[in-house]
């Protein structure tokens, strides 16, 4: 047994001076993949696949998980630099910018005052109307839009650019103005501290706070300079349709969407390019003859190739008249017409699937935007009805971030000047009145509205706001048409001599109907 152990011992002494004596790579064995490397978790067997950060077969994707880092300087700028090149050269883009803000401003937002003063209110609302309303010189600063203007340039520029920034301002006289400044205007300076480096505190021109709220942004003199003025975030006012939270910038709308619009313009190009050489050819020449076609006629006096002659040649010129050419073909040639069928059977598809894609992400269906055609009936309510919920979205955000703050900027300006006295503690109150809903059947709609009115289950001031109307100036303006018509026939039987009614007049005759019609006759017994 004491020499079996001394053995056991010896040969375990042996094994270990060799392993030492191996180098750490050591190929004795052969070779075996992933020794020494602890087993991966399969994908089909995690928790959460997608979880998984390396996938076999799968691009590695970068994100980060902090809202701040997602979006840098140079992939704003360069995003905004790519959308508006689309916006001004592809249809598409553009139809994506101006359809939604259109369809959500039309006509113009109108503003209702609500204090508790009527005529007050009557008086605010001319004078407004009269003067930043009409006149982009008493509104804007650089006198290019006035407030309705405004309306549709702030939802344009927030999805073009991601955010329209403006800084309220006093005229000489002490009235409310407004001076808009583009987003590529708000940024840190990139001479002074380099490309991807931040001053502390601050990020892509806009310093935050620890609880991620801006306190000030750097305006620029030039984008692309490094002079600046820092502003105080509440002198500052930013539109924007933001839907992440966290972030101190905004991307375009357009961002997941470059990529897609560009391969279409490539796309559109190539086939524009292809239609344009099938164009230049008319007719083609086949043959059935062993080798082919040469390239092109021997033209007499002209230097052929090496070893052909002008019998060889397929085509030979026998006569021209009016630059038109006569080609003589031979016994086994033919000449046939020329048929383009490029781009084939997979362009309008292809074109579609990029359509849809770029509509689902901008929040639109891609009928809005890309092609009715085939959406009939109930389909297309459901289309109005699911734009309808984004058109409202970019209302709310020009009501919330332009209308209302612009209102009680410039009525204070207004009473504080003593051009218009003070109402009283409620001087700030004013609804809007969004313009009417898109509707496939006016009448239809209207007529469904009319009945819940009549009804008693909607009132008669949401059946205004639906068709983007005023109740109170409806009645107002209703009112004043009935006292007119009234001292108009006055006059009119005073002049005349004659004693008509106002139901005469203006009263349009009414159909009577029968509640209870009377039973038919029953047969007679004969």
């Amino acid at each position: 047994m004491a020499e079996k152990s001394s053995l056991s011992k010896s040969r375990k002494g042996s094994a270990a001076l060799g392993a030492s004596q191996k180098s750490a790579k050591s190929g004795h064995g052969g070779k075996r993949p992933g020794a020494g490397r602890p087993r991966k978790t399969e994908i089909k067997n995690a928790a959460f696949e997608a979880g998984q950060r390396y996938q076999p077969g799968r691009g590695f994707i970068y994100m980060p998980t902090d809202s701040r880092k997602e979006l840098t300087r140079g992939s704003r700028l360069e995003m905004i630099r790519k959308s508006r090149w689309l916006y001004n050269n592809f249809g598409i883009a553009a139809r994506a910018v101006d359809a939604p803000s259109g369809y959500a401003v039309q006509g113009g937002i109108m503003p209702q005052p609500r204090t508790g003063n009527r005529d007050w209110n009557e008086m605010i609302l001319h004078r407004f109307i009269d003067t930043v309303g009409t006149t982009p010189w008493a509104f804007d600063a650089a006198g290019q839009v006035n407030f309705f203007e405004g309306q549709k340039a702030v939802p344009r520029h927030a999805l073009l650019d991601g955010e329209l920034f403006a800084q309220p301002i006093r005229s000489a006289s002490g009235a409310g103005m407004m001076r808009f400044i583009p987003s590529e205007f708000i940024g840190s300076p990139r001479g002074q501290y380099g490309m991807g480096k931040e001053e502390k505190g601050w990020s892509d021109g806009v310093q935050l706070d620890r609880m991620s709220r801006p306190r000030k942004y750097r305006v620029l003199k030039d984008p692309s300079g490094d002079e600046y003025q820092d502003v105080a975030a509440a002198d500052l006012w930013c539109f924007s349709r933001r839907k992440r939270l966290g972030a101190a910038r905004v991307p375009t709308a357009l961002a997941h969407a470059v990529n897609h619009l560009h391969d279409m313009t490539e796309i559109v190009d190539a086939t524009k390019g292809s239609f344009k050489l099938a164009s230049q050819i008319a007719f083609v020449i086949y043959t059935d003859a062993p080798g082919g076609l040469n390239m092109g006629p021997v033209i007499p006096g002209s230097t052929a190739a090496a070893g052909e002659t002008e019998a060889d040649s397929p085509l030979r010129i026998d006569q021209i008249q009016q630059g038109t050419m006569i080609p003589q073909l031979k016994p086994h040639e033919k000449l046939q017409e020329f048929k383009n069928t490029h781009p084939g059977d997979s362009f309008d598809p292809m074109m579609n699937y990029l359509a849809r894609d770029i509509s689902w992400g901008i929040g639109l269906s891609p009928e809005v935007l890309w092609n009715i055609a085939g959406a009939t009936g109930a389909n297309n309510r459901f289309v109005l009805a699911d734009a309808q919920v984004f058109f409202e979205e970019l209302q709310q955000m020009v009501i919330n971030q332009y209308c209302r703050p612009f209102w009680k900027f410039w009525v204070w300006g207004e009473i504080q000047a003593d051009r218009v006295s003070y109402p009283g503690e409620d001087w700030f109150r004013c609804d809007w009145i969004p313009p009417r809903q898109p509707t496939v059947d006016f009448g239809r709609d209207s007529k469904a509205r009319s009945e819940l009115v009549d009804a008693g289950r909607l009132s008669e001031s949401r059946y205004a706001a639906m068709h983007g109307m005023d109740l109170a100036a409806e009645d107002r303006h209703r009112m004043e048409t009935i006292a007119r018509r009234k001292q108009d026939l006055e006059d009119f039987n005073n002049t005349n001599g004659t004693n008509l009614t106002y139901e005469e007049v203006f009263s349009s005759p009414q159909k009577s109907v029968s509640v209870n019609p009377a039973p038919a006759p029953s047969p007679s017994a004969d």
